[in-house]
């Protein structure tokens, strides 16, 4: 009788440990996949974030197209390429010394400025193939 009583409590004992065992297995799946998680969204938030905006990136990129167009095509005189300047500030409504200021800080920053060249070299591209 002590004997099978015995062997009763060893089978409760072996089933609750086993129990245990696969508890804690779900709890470190479950764990896992909260940090693979967690990794995933702080990894495509630090790639995807940009110092700069989408109007900033085609601004520049007219304004370079602008001066590509009428300073180096035209041969234009310093003075009337400013006045195309100011002009092409005006029709956007941007002040030209805040954009000076914004561009010159982004250059500051080696990373920053190369992700912001190549995006302006896709936005002029883009609006050359617009205009054929």
């Amino acid at each position: 009788m002590q004997n099978r009583n015995l062997q009763k409590s060893e089978v409760r004992i072996r089933k609750s440990v086993l129990s245990n065992i696969s508890d804690n297995r779900v709890c470190v799946l479950i764990v896992m996949c909260f940090l693979s998680f967690g990794i995933c969204l702080t990894s495509c938030s630090t790639t995807a974030s940009k110092p700069y905006n989408r109007d900033l990136v085609v601004t520049y990129a007219e304004l370079t197209l602008l001066y590509e167009k009428e300073k180096m095509m035209n041969k234009l005189s310093d003075s009337l390429y400013q006045t195309r300047v100011k002009e092409f500030f005006r029709a956007k409504g941007y002040e030209q010394e805040k954009f000076k200021q914004v561009v010159e800080e982004l250059s500051q920053h080696p990373e920053a400025w190369k992700m912001f060249i190549q995006d302006v070299t896709i936005a002029m591209d883009s609006l050359q193939a617009m205009e054929k």
